[in-house]
């Protein structure tokens, strides 16, 4: 078998390998990135856990999934009280408006 015959047999391993290669760069990188975010959302939980005002988060409907203990406190609410609520079925009705009047303050 002559040079030209030998690399197309051994191109096909070769190509398996580059591209496992590949495979394996991206999975490690995943993983990498995987790993970032995990420590960087326990950053932000400790953060926010500790941090002595009220802050909270809402979803797109308004709806509470992250209040922090502060927030807890002030708002004479648990977490299971506020999670998944909106203010209109927490709060009276004015406290309810001025929450809404304040999201759109900080949201536009």
């Amino acid at each position: 078998m002559g040079a030209i015959g030998r690399l197309a047999a051994r191109q096909p391993q070769a190509t398996r390998r580059a591209h496992q290669t590949a495979i394996d760069a991206e999975v490690k990188l995943a993983a990498s990135r995987a790993r970032e975010l995990r420590e960087s959302e326990k950053r932000f939980a400790s953060f926010m856990r500790h941090l002595p005002g009220l802050a909270w988060i809402k979803d797109t409907r308004g709806r509470y999934f992250y209040a922090n203990d502060a927030a807890v406190r002030a708002f004479q609410k648990t977490p299971e009280e506020l999670y998944g609520k909106t203010d209109e079925e927490i709060f009276d009705e004015g406290t309810a408006a001025q929450f809404r009047l304040n999201d759109k303050k900080a949201l536009f």
